[in-house]
Parts: structure tokens; sequence; C-alpha cells
């Protein structure tokens, strides 16, 4: 299966990949560091609180081990939304060239981020059921069957990386403004709010 990024421009190949012109399109160190740090320091208070719920106490109601796995998609999102992008914007990585890392950052960066967006609709779901009915918790949450919402929510996540692996629907990170872009021929990247627009400018300010 190839990759559905652009074709790597000519200079990719070339010295020029190491040049000046190429630091100051794609290297934000100040950004990058503020992005590492950030995510090293939510991700070393994460761990506690996780090790927390697995206490036997916590972890025999059903909402524990949602939360839990909540926690597990929160560290793994840090890693595709601030450690690692931390890490490209030092270095930096132009994606158009470092077509596979890059490849490999988004289709897990979506996968985490939209099991993360369900698995939270499936503890909300939970949390309403227990209120509601303590039987109706047992019946729906009891036991192992908790997990299969857990692995419904990842089955959905993974049906937004299909998406993604279309030339219609991939996205890369730019390592010189720290965001995740859609690529130019997408039709997507040509409906963008006000807001988003701010924000971007915003962005490639502190990356100066």
């Amino acid at each position: 299966m190839s990759i559905p990024n652009p074709p790597p421009p000519p200079f990719c190949n070339s010295s020029l990949i190491r040049d000046d012109a190429y630091y100051e399109e794609w290297q934000s160190p100040r950004l990058g560091l503020t992005y590492l740090l950030l995510g090293i320091a939510f991700t070393i208070t994460y761990i506690p609180c996780l090790i927390a719920m697995l206490g036997k106490d916590l972890w025999s109601n059903s909402c524990y081990k949602i939360m839990f796995s909540v926690g597990i998609l929160d560290l793994c999102a840090m890693c595709t939304n601030a450690i690692l992008p931390g890490i490209y914007m030092i270095v930096p990585l132009d994606y158009r060239c470092f077509r596979r890392s890059d490849f490999l950052l988004n289709i897990f960066c979506s996968f985490f981020w939209d099991t993360y967006c369900m698995i939270i609709l499936v503890l909300g779901i939970n949390r309403c059921v227990q209120l509601v009915s303590e039987r109706w918790s047992t019946i729906l949450f009891g036991g192992l069957r908790v997990w299969c919402w857990v692995a419904a929510a990842c089955i959905y996540g993974s049906l937004f990386v299909a998406v993604y692996l279309s030339p219609y629907g991939s996205i890369s990170f730019h390592s010189g403004i720290g965001l995740y872009v859609w690529h130019e021929s997408d039709q997507v990247s040509l409906r963008r709010s006000p807001l988003e627009v701010a924000w971007d400018q915003f962005l490639k300010q502190l990356s100066c």
C-alpha cells in the first residue's frame, strides 16, 4: 500500500534540505520545546492517576475501567500531539521529505483522537445509566461487557483512520507552525473558519 502523501519535492534528495531556508520554514525550536516539555510534564503527572484507578475499590466500578482506558488514550495522544511533534519542530522534519514518519504520526494521531472522542461518549452513557438504574448498569456494563464498549470505541477510531489513509482525507504535521494541516490538494483545507485562520497566525508568531 502506498503512502497517501504528495510526491516529495526534488530538493529532498539534495543538500538543500539542510540549508538556511529549510530551517527557516520548517524549524520552530521555541514552540517545539514548549510542546515537548508540556507533553512530558503532563505524562509524568498523569501516570500516578492511572495507577490509583487500578486499586481494588475503584476497579470494581465499570466507570473507572472506562476512565482508565481514557487515560491510556490520553497518554498515547500526548505522544502524537505534543512529544513527537515537539521533536519534529526542533529537528526539524519537512513532511514532504520524511513521508513515512509523518504518515505513521498522522495515522496514530487520528486513531487516538477519534477513539478518545467516542470513549468519552461511552463514559457519559455509563454514568447516566448508572444514575438511572443499577440493574441496567449491570446488564450493559457489568463484567467483561464494559470492555466490549471500549472495543467498539476503538473500532470507531479505526474507521476514521481509513479516511485519513485516502488521498482525500490525508493530513500532515507541519513542523514550521506546529499544526496538523490538510494537504493543499484537499478541498477540505479550503473551508476554514476565521477563528482557525487567526489561531494559525498566532502559532506562526510563536514559532518565529
